[in-house]
């Protein structure tokens, strides 16, 4: 069995950390499924394509690139998520004849009511956000290039749930962080010394100090309308135990229904503790304890599907075989045996189906 992971340059920390953890192949090209290394088992991290990716059959997919390819039109996913019956808040998108012309169905868009948000049809994190409070911003936001309104709920709280394969492996709520204005300034610092290194500019660490502590100030607080780590939040772990079938069920539907294997789905309740979904990541950052958990993960998924081929080819070499089965069992009851409670689970239940 020959793994490769997919991924794209926006997602180039996290996937090649993936591929190193997990001892596989990987990169920001299509693999080969054909040859002596030609790719069996294909994983889609966030990966990019311009055409339609001709996967042949008999390779297991993990998130073909033609649905990562789909789920990153936000517009269109939320229409999707929609007609799979996944709650997600009310949106229209805007209507324009040609592209960069104005938008020509603003009384349909005003109708929907106020407060409304705007985004980008392809967006990450808070970028290409408006926050529409009547008529007149509407009206900007449509010439500014918005691509789709829709309803702003009022949020009690945002969680992201992380689905592999029908299951909840992780999850996480948002919290305020403690200083703010010190992780906005660490998220600048690193973003401008990024751009510095791409453009060959030779940075003033003195200069840029002055610079970022004077703009930080407006940052001493989390911003409630964007809960993003740069503005002010972070996750906080939630066990699982503690996440409930009216928020577990919809981020499992929301995955199924954009003809993913995994993602990252984002999450909120309202006032009245309702659960909506707000989209779904392909490709989430990964560290610590999450990047544990998805490398636990897919360590025993890759392993489960070895596991035919491992059996078809002991068939008939007797003893030999019933040793071979009682390694993998060890090896993966080591396994559970040092891993978190929820990736414990996880092994547990595939020890199970081994008997």
């Amino acid at each position: 069995m020959s793994t490769y992971i997919h991924y794209s340059e926006a997602t180039d920390v996290t996937g090649p950390v993936l591929v190193e953890q997990l001892g596989v192949r990987g990169g920001t090209n299509v693999p080969s499924f054909t040859g002596r290394n030609a790719c069996t088992v294909y994983i889609g991290w966030g990966c990019k394509t311009r055409e339609a990716l001709n996967i042949p059959r008999g390779v297991t997919v993990l998130n073909h690139a033609d649905m990562v390819k789909r789920n990153r039109n936000k517009l269109e996913a939320l229409g999707i998520l929609r007609a799979g019956n996944v709650t997600v808040a009310d949106f229209l998108g805007c209507t324009r004849r040609r592209q960069g012309e104005r938008v020509t169905n603003v009384d349909a868009l005003h109708a929907l009511g106020y407060p409304l948000v705007g985004r980008t049809k392809y967006h990450q994190g808070g970028k290409g956000f408006w926050p529409i409070l009547d008529r007149k911003m509407l009206e900007q936001a449509c010439a500014d290039g918005c691509g789709y309104v829709q309803s702003r709920i009022s949020i009690a709280d945002e969680y992201r749930l992380h689905v592999f394969n029908g299951d909840v492996i992780y999850a996480a709520k948002k919290a305020p962080q403690q200083n703010p204005q010190q992780s906005w300034t660490a998220a600048m610092r690193d973003k401008i010394a990024a751009r510095a290194r791409a453009d060959g500019v030779r940075m003033n660490n003195a200069m840029l100090d002055v610079a970022l502590a004077v703009l930080s100030v407006d940052h001493t607080r989390p911003d409630m309308l964007i809960r993003s780590n740069t503005r002010g939040w972070k996750f906080s772990r939630l066990q699982l135990v503690n996440v409930n079938a009216a928020m577990r069920d919809p981020a499992i539907a929301a995955v199924n229904a954009l003809g993913l294997t995994f993602g990252a789905v984002d999450m909120a309740t309202n006032i009245d503790n309702d659960p909506f979904v707000i989209e779904v990541n392909s490709a989430p950052g990964l560290e610590s304890s999450t990047l544990e958990a998805w490398v636990n993960t897919i360590r025993v998924h890759l392993a489960d599907l070895a596991r035919p081929a491992a059996q078809s080819a002991a068939r008939g070499r007797g003893s030999a075989a019933g040793a071979n089965r009682d390694n993998d069992q060890q090896w993966l009851d080591d396994l559970a045996n040092n891993a978190q409670p929820e990736e414990a689970a996880a092994i547990r239940r595939l020890l199970g189906r081994m008997g």
